[in-house]
């Protein structure tokens, strides 16, 4: 049997074991619970980084967004400002046309009242033109009726005036003996209206 000096010493060894036991069993609980405290920690700081970098990509994308919007219809207002510049442009050259046309139309109306009643303009070109061919006969000059004897009287004997009764006043024939030379202010004003609508049409 055991001695009590040796019971009492394996008593107090198994104490003192049972204390480090104790002792390692709650560094160990401590160093767990730091262990768990600091990954705890890092978790949280990881989860606020990711958040902040989540909000600060959300920001850039929102202004990307607005930036991108911004200039889609910076672009829009710039493409429809040009197409009503365009069309502005084209309208405006369309009524420069018309009114162009209409004088044209109107200065027609006038010349046709003018020679009507007045010869002394085509009595200066028939003159002219007899005075360039010097016509080896006196030249025989048709007319419309209504301006025949005023025309004789301003041509004097340069030619011999015959009313015409296809004629149109403004409008004269002179025959000569080489031919024929035809006086005709409406075709020539036409000339001058195809003239001024083409170059409206370039421009």
């Amino acid at each position: 049997m055991d001695s009590p000096a040796l019971k009492l010493r394996l008593s107090g060894i198994t104490s003192s074991h049972i204390s480090f036991l104790e002792l390692t069993r709650k560094l160990v609980q401590t160093a767990d619970a730091r262990a768990e405290a600091a990954l705890a920690e890092r978790e949280l700081k990881m989860r606020r980084k990711l958040a902040l970098r989540l909000r600060l990509a959300r920001a850039r994308y929102r202004r990307h967004c607005q930036q991108r919007a911004k200039s889609l219809a910076l672009a829009r207002v710039i493409a429809l400002s040009v197409d009503f510049q365009s069309q502005l442009q084209k309208q405006q050259k369309g009524l420069e046309s018309a009114c162009t046309r209409l004088a044209l139309d109107i200065a027609s109306s006038i010349l046709q009242e003018r020679i009507s009643e007045a010869s002394a303009g085509l009595a200066r070109k028939i003159s002219t033109t007899i005075a360039k061919i010097t016509p080896s006969s006196a030249p025989v000059l048709f007319v419309a009726a209504s301006q025949a004897e005023r025309l004789c009287a301003d041509l004097n004997t340069q030619c011999q005036v015959t009313p015409h009764p296809d004629l149109e006043p403004g409008n004269a024939i002179l025959r000569l003996d080489t031919g024929e030379i035809h006086f005709n202010w409406q075709r020539d004003f036409e000339d001058i209206k195809s003239q001024l609508n083409l170059a409206l049409d370039r421009t």
